[in-house]
């Protein structure tokens, strides 16, 4: 009786961690994608030169954009991806601001939000896992809107 308990308790246990291990599988597949960054005066220099070479998207939530934002920069409002986890709403919101669905790959794509950090990866995220773009082509603002403000007056003249 004793040996058939002990080997039910072990196939038990063999069950659940195999049960275990396949719930941790699928959390992997949901790490974020790693960000880079840009300094204030490298974005600065970039919206300066006027190229069109970079896309620069206010990725805070609309109505923050509309109190104020950096000149160049167009709202993608990200909250909902990065609150809710919902990508889809944030890749019709980028998808809005881009004008298309099929982001350029010569562009490179420059993110303002609070502070550099979760609106920026949900931002990230939805370019790359949703609309294909090469997590390279991808900076943010280190330090965001508040390093934009602390930067100086010229940089504060770009606010509108």
């Amino acid at each position: 009786m004793k040996k058939s308990v002990k080997i039910t308790l072990a196939m038990l246990f063999v069950l659940v961690l195999a049960l275990t291990a396949c719930g941790s599988q699928d959390t992997a597949t949901t790490t974020a994608n790693e960000m880079q960054y840009m300094t204030a005066e490298e974005t600065k220099e970039a919206i300066d030169a006027g190229s069109d070479e970079y896309v620069f998207l206010d990725v805070r939530q609309a109505k923050d954009y509309d109190e104020a934002t950096v000149e160049g920069f167009v709202s993608a409002d990200m909250h909902e991806a990065n609150k809710n986890g919902n990508k889809e709403d944030g890749k019709a919101k980028m998808t809005e601001a881009l004008g298309t669905d099929a982001p350029s790959s010569d562009k490179k794509y420059v993110l303002l939000c609070y502070s550099g950090k979760s609106y920026a990866q949900a931002g990230t995220d939805v370019l790359v896992d949703e609309l294909g773009v090469d997590a390279g082509s991808i900076y943010t603002l280190e330090g965001g809107m508040e390093a934009w403000n602390n930067a100086g007056d010229e940089y504060k003249a770009l606010v509108k």
